[in-house]
């Protein structure tokens, strides 16, 4: 740990390694209560995780039996292994019964030419290439864009559409083109599920919301920048610069719209990002720690604001089932996203700023060589080309939960840092509910 602790005290009894987040967003570590959705599609996605850990467990890059664990995953989410039988599986220790489901579902992609499938399924070439991340443009991300926001089944379900027109929305060509291992929930399941189907399209007003805004902000900023100097424009009322009130305005909504699209509607833990600061700060001393120029700052534990965006903001993984099917895979692999408890953390802000600089020394951050959210957009990209397909997506999300994570972690180690879910912000917060809670996973509605 880092010298001098302001942390200490509160991190010797209360700490707990990294991957116990999965079993306290599973079961939810804040909120009031709200109801767990979809039951079947998390006793399937436990059922997979015992499976493969009981049969089949990681045991590293070389040795872990990645074909077995993904035809197991395909198996449960198509049916092709039921819950019952799988469960009786792990009850009798059967691995010949494992491998028999394992076998039987490769077998079954081989003799429908499912190609891209079976690659998945068969084992990894080390050294070849996953699609189009060679091809990665490094110039293009430090601009702040506008996402074009899909929001048709919001208008469907906004203008009192029917089951066929909502499906119309739902069986899309990501949707047909995405492998049976990743397929946790079906269209005719969404459909069928008011607190999901109203969970995605509120997720897209809620989106449309604050890009519209940054929108805005970008074009009136343009605007004020080719004022003369000494235009009565450039000031506000109070005197203050205009421009960097608009920059700031561009930053919130720009994040905003970022935790908007990566707000998990499967986990339960509390949007809390953009709370007021300044009463949390009275209530609780841990979040008014520290001198001037070293205060405690909030920090994204397992994805950033940019990277966990990333994943949502492209054309193919707007599509609603791609969407819930990448939700209901970060669920799976125990990875909290968006500006909520579970992916928060606080950190002195000279160790937040090394944390950072480590960071980028790697290539995780701003263009790096490593940067996820720049093969994000890579992949989109080439997927627009037809280069790519919609499956590659969620198989670097299971590489970045395999390779990156353990590393971040272990760097993040190196400083005092408090879990957010063991700050006691749950209990003090247990009343409020941001707007993308409200209008994305339903909670304090009025």
């Amino acid at each position: 740990m880092a010298g001098g602790s302001l942390l200490k005290p509160l991190l010797n009894p209360l700490k707990k390694p990294a991957q116990e987040v999965g079993e306290r967003i599973f079961k939810g570590v804040a909120g009031d209560g709200a109801t767990q959705i979809a039951p079947d599609l998390l006793r399937r996605t436990k059922l997979i995780n015992e499976l493969n850990d009981n049969f089949a467990p990681k045991l590293g890059p070389q040795k872990t039996r990645k074909a077995q664990r993904r035809a197991i995953s395909a198996a449960v989410n198509n049916g092709d292994l039921t819950v019952e039988m799988g469960e009786r599986l792990i009850k009798e220790g059967d691995d010949d019964g494992y491998e028999f489901f394992a076998d039987a579902q490769i077998e079954k992609q081989m003799r429908n030419g499912r190609d891209a499938q079976l690659e998945g399924m068969v084992g990894d070439t080390p050294g070849s290439s996953e699609g189009p991340f060679q091809q990665i443009n490094k110039q293009e991300a430090k601009a702040t864009t506008v996402p074009e926001i899909n929001t048709e089944l919001s208008g469907v379900v906004k203008g009192g559409g029917g089951e066929e027109q909502i499906m119309s929305t739902l069986n899309t060509e990501g949707w047909q083109g995405l492998n049976d291992e990743y397929r946790f929930l079906y269209p005719e399941e969404v459909v069928h599920n008011p607190e999901i189907l109203e969970g995605l399209a509120g997720r897209q007003d809620v989106q449309s919301q604050y890009f519209g805004e940054l929108d805005k902000n970008l074009k009136d900023r343009t605007r004020l920048k080719g004022l003369p100097e000494g235009h009565p424009d450039l000031k506000m009322p109070s005197g203050r610069d205009k421009i960097k009130g608009v920059g700031k305005n561009i930053k919130y909504n720009d994040r905003a719209g970022k935790d908007a699209a990566d707000l998990n509607i499967f986990t339960v833990d509390q949007d809390v990002f953009k709370v007021n600061r300044e009463p949390l700060k009275k209530a609780l001393e841990i979040f008014d720690l520290g001198v001037k120029g070293d205060r405690l700052e909030w920090h994204h534990t397992f994805f950033g604001n940019k990277e966990g965006g990333s994943i949502f903001l492209e054309k193919v993984t707007q599509e609603p089932m791609i969407a819930v099917n990448l939700m209901a895979l970060l669920q799976k692999l125990d990875l909290p996203t968006s500006g909520t408890i579970g992916n928060l953390s606080l950190l002195r802000e000279a160790d937040h700023t090394k944390l950072h600089q480590i960071f980028r020394n790697i290539g995780l951050e701003q263009g790096g060589h490593l940067d996820f959210a720049d093969y994000m957009k890579a992949i989109g990209d080439a997927y627009l080309k037809g280069d790519a397909d919609v499956n590659q997506f969620f198989k670097m999300i299971e590489v970045y939960a395999e390779e990156v994570i353990p590393l971040t972690q272990s760097k993040a180690a190196q400083f005092d840092n408090l879990p957010f879910a063991q700050s006691g912000i749950a209990d003090e917060l247990k009343n409020y509910a941001s707007i993308p809670d409200k209008k994305i996973r339903g909670k304090n509605k009025k």
